[in-house]
């Protein structure tokens, strides 16, 4: 595959990806990942595999309305697996107060490619705001 080739279809994952959180579309967001994913929320548990990730999301998304848009910072690998770092900015509605939070994070996407299709293998992401 080429690098051109490789960067386009991560960009569009990654694009994919921030349409699924905004539209709280936990199935497509689960979707993403590998079969044994990994997605590591700051200040929870790392959570493994398609029905934990589901849960997860079902727990976060219902909790919380997201407005963000994610650039990509740099992409690295090879043909099979890639290391994606971004940084995402937005807001965060908690549904059960109305308060909006501003979000400023950097995450990291560890990429898969499976059958010719990026999948997520480890996602983790953390505040980037000074406290």
């Amino acid at each position: 595959m080429s690098e051109n080739k490789q960067t386009a279809e991560i960009s569009k994952l990654i694009a994919a990806y921030t349409e699924a959180i905004n539209n709280a579309d936990h199935d497509t967001l689960t979707g993403m990942f590998s079969e044994n994913g990994v997605l590591m929320p700051q200040g929870a548990p790392a959570v493994t595999g398609g029905l934990n990730i589901l849960a997860a999301y079902q727990n976060m998304l219902s909790a919380f309305k997201l407005q963000v848009s994610y650039e990509i910072d740099d992409i690295g690998g090879d043909d099979r697996l890639a290391v994606v770092r971004t940084h995402s900015t937005g807001s965060s509605k908690i549904k059960s107060s109305g308060t909006v939070l501003p979000v400023n994070n950097k995450e990291i996407f560890i990429l898969e490619n499976m059958a010719g299709q990026w999948k997520i293998n480890s996602y983790i992401f953390n505040n980037n705001s000074k406290p």
